[in-house]
Parts: C-alpha cells; sequence; structure tokens
C-alpha cells in the first residue's frame, strides 16, 4: 500500500471516529421508562383520578393498572397495591395515604335521620325487620309494619367484610338483603325502594342519597385507612408518586 493510500484512509477512519463522537452526547439519550405495577382493590377505584393526575407530574413514570378484589392481591406481582382498612402482619411496608369512611344510606322515605350503632347492629342482623321496631323511628309517623328492605354487597366483597368488621362485631349480614354490585345498581334500588337502608363508601354513595348520622359514643365507626403498600421503603418515581398521593385533594 502506497504512502498516499494509506494516508488517505487514516484521514476517512479519522472523520468517521469524530463524526460519531459528535452524534453521541449524553443528553441525546433516550430517557428510561418506569414503570410500576399497582393492584388496586375495589374501595379504591375512585383514587384511580388521583394516581392518573400524580403520575403525569413525574418524568418518565408509567402506571400499569389493575382493579382486583382483596383475596387476589399479590405483592409478589407487582411494586404497589392500594388497600382500604388496617396493616396486617404480612405487610412488608406501608404507607398511609389518606381514610375513606364507610356511611349508611337510605332511600328518600326512611322515616330517621339518624340511627344508634345498636340500631343499625340490630337492623341489618334481622333483629329489627320493621321501622315501628326501631327506637329512632318512634317519633315519625310510621305506619304498621312497614318492612325495612336492607340492600348490600355480596359476601365476598371488601365493604361488606369491613362493615361487618366495623358496624357488626364482625357478625355476618343476615337480614337477608337485595345484593348489588356497583354505585349505579344502589342508586336504582334505592329509588326503587325508598324504605331501603344500606351502607356504601362516602366517597361512592349516590348523589340524591340521604346519608344517616351515627349516634352514641362512637360517631365515625365506619372510617378506613387508605393504606399503599410496597415490598420494601419506596424509592424514585414510586416515592414521588406516594408523596404526591398523600397532599392530593
Amino acid at each position: 500500500m502506497s504512502f498516499c493510500k494509506f494516508a488517505l484512509i487514516t484521514i476517512l477512519l479519522l472523520l468517521n471516529l469524530a463524526a460519531c463522537q459528535a452524534d453521541y452526547t449524553p443528553g441525546n439519550e433516550t430517557p428510561t421508562l418506569e414503570v410500576i405495577n399497582l393492584q388496586v382493590s375495589p374501595g379504591n377505584v375512585q383514587w384511580l383520578g388521583k394516581i392518573a393526575a400524580c403520575s403525569s407530574q413525574i418524568n418518565n413514570l408509567g402506571i400499569y393498572r389493575q382493579i382486583l378484589p382483596v383475596t387476589e392481591l399479590d405483592l409478589d406481582a407487582g411494586e404497589l397495591v392500594l388497600r382500604l382498612g388496617e396493616r396486617q402482619e404480612t405487610d412488608p411496608f406501608v404507607t398511609v395515604l389518606g381514610t375513606e369512611e364507610i356511611v349508611i344510606v337510605a332511600g328518600e322515605d326512611v322515616p330517621v335521620s339518624s340511627l344508634s350503632l345498636e340500631s343499625i347492629q340490630a337492623i341489618f342482623s334481622g333483629a329489627f325487620s320493621t321501622w315501628e321496631q326501631v327506637p329512632e323511628a318512634k317519633g315519625f309517623n310510621t305506619e304498621r309494619n312497614q318492612l325495612i328492605s336492607t340492600l348490600s354487597y355480596p359476601a365476598d366483597h371488601e365493604l361488606r367484610t369491613l362493615f361487618e368488621k366495623s358496624f357488626l362485631n364482625s357478625d355476618p349480614v343476615a337480614s337477608n338483603p337485595t345484593v348489588f354490585y356497583s354505585e349505579e345498581e344502589l342508586d336504582k334500588l334505592l329509588k326503587e325502594d325508598p324504605l331501603a337502608i344500606a351502607y356504601a363508601l362516602k366517597s361512592q354513595a349516590p348523589q340524591d342519597a340521604h346519608i344517616l348520622s351515627i349516634s352514641g359514643d362512637n360517631p365515625q365507626p365506619g372510617l378506613q385507612y387508605v393504606l399503599a403498600i410496597t415490598p420494601q421503603e419506596p424509592e424514585g418515581c414510586l416515592r414521588q408518586l406516594l408523596l404526591c398521593l398523600q397532599n392530593a385533594p
């Protein structure tokens, strides 16, 4: 190979190397997307809007979400679980995001505006079957033998379990209730039977439903913690997300 050819090849290689170095700068790297696998129990679906709003404020964060029954929540399959209630011994790391409240909702013809915890227990246990048996209804003009209709989530639903624990001392609902699965179904049933009574999360209760106050020493027996469970102490984008949710309106 002549000296001229060797010099020409060398110059071309140096030019190609310089071009590659010019194209590569740290600022041109494609950002890595961090994806958080989120599992949400049915009682926390109203938090999905807050999660979407918070995640949009965090760069390079993606959320893959699933709504699952409590019995199917599995921290081994994701980085974050949202659940209502109290911390369990098997929960590795828990962050309290806020609170929700289970309330008593009633149709428009229910002859009371307040109930004691004892009356609620008697109604949902089946001990009281007519409104004239309810002490709080004594001052109202109730028709004789006006039946109490109870409405409830199905037996395996998260909110039914929490209601039984918080209001009924963990005894089962035994009033032969009509079962509903959603806020829309509850709203329809209350309108069809204005003497019916049910329970629901305050944030998920139908807009037109009457929320009964609770008399006695514990006026908020249905107060529930919103728990974020993670495999370990959250870091990075996950920590930013949880901090945002704690401060979300």
